[in-house]
């Protein structure tokens, strides 16, 4: 879960004369909710297009969600391989480039992880390290066949899309929006972001141990996200084990309480928030220096104490 950014204000930039209407809409998707605020000038359009998403939003939810059996997903895991729809392969192909890109931090083949730590059902618990490198063993991007409309998994293997899914979505969502007449708008899932159009939107950044606002963000055709270990965590000897898995090691990430990274689009943004969360801020400088759209700030643990580390694209 990644509710730690929020809607502060925003500010709109119009065309002399031009009149601007919004429709805002709310509703469930992705295990949390969806807020849509989208502008232009014909209502009646802008209704069918917050519709048009909010069902678009339904239907990946069905397709994707690893907590329904009935799911392309849940069926993928179960059997192995599996026919599926186009939205699903391309979620899968840009899955795996997106290991490739991150060299390995960021893997969609890390489901078997989250069910050993207990994390798929919320049955916590601390394995010993022999299990963990038995599991990890079923763990790698690279093994993941695609073939057609077919996705083919090795013994053992297990996709969970949950650190890409929500990104795609969002990005999905704002060219149908823009299609149906959308001038400007915001459509937040679950505290992923993104926005769109003429405007500025100041987002506020929620203290990872707290619900104060410690910084804000003006957003303008860009995208964030955060990745935490405040939500989905459970504490074992003193230490917090959080649900953001480093699949290299098999363990959870401990180096960040927070990241939050704002990017072009809503995959890059939900995909690197993971990503950095995992590497920290002196590995992940790597990532940021390699492309110039990303900006992230991170809340790394030092003791009993957090302390705010930005880092901007391009290495600055």
């Amino acid at each position: 879960m990644k509710r730690l950014v929020v809607v502060v204000s925003a500010v709109m930039v119009l065309s002399c004369g031009q009149r601007m209407r919004e429709v805002k809409r709310s509703g469930q998707a992705f295990g949390s909710y969806v807020l849509i605020r989208a502008q232009g000038e014909d209502v009646g359009r802008l209704n069918l297009a917050v519709d048009s998403v909010m069902n678009m939003f339904a239907r990946f939810n069905r397709l994707w969600s690893v907590y329904s059996e009935s799911s392309e997903v849940s069926l993928l895991n179960r059997q192995g391989r599996a026919q599926v729809s186009a939205e699903t392969r391309d979620l899968i192909l840009l899955g795996v480039e997106f290991g490739k890109r991150t060299q390995g931090v960021f893997d969609i083949t890390v489901g078997p992880l989250m069910r050993l730590w207990g994390f798929r059902r919320g049955d916590y618990r601390l394995p010993e390290r022999e299990e963990v490198e038995r599991v990890k063993r079923a763990v790698g991007y690279q093994r993941v066949k695609v073939q057609g409309d077919s996705v083919f998994l090795e013994p053992g293997m297990e996709l969970d899309l949950g650190g890409i899914a929500v990104g795609y979505a969002l990005d999905r969502a704002v060219l149908v929006l823009k299609a149906l007449g959308a001038t400007a708008g915001l459509i937040d899932a679950g505290g992923d972001i993104v926005v769109f159009g003429e405007r500025e939107w100041r987002i506020g950044i929620q203290s990872p141990r707290g619900e104060s606002v410690v910084g804000v963000l003006v957003l303008k055709n860009q995208a964030v996200s955060t990745s935490g270990d405040y939500r989905r965590f459970f504490e074992s000897g003193g230490r917090r084990f959080s649900h953001i898995i480093d699949p290299r090691t098999g363990f959870p990430a401990e180096r960040c309480a927070a990241v939050t990274v704002v990017a072009r689009t809503g995959i890059e943004a939900d995909v690197f928030s993971t990503s950095l969360f995992v590497t920290g801020p002196d590995a992940g400088q790597e990532f940021l220096q390699a492309d110039s759209g990303l900006r992230a700030i991170f809340y790394v643990v030092k003791g009993d104490s957090l302390v705010r580390v930005e880092l901007k694209g391009g290495g600055s």
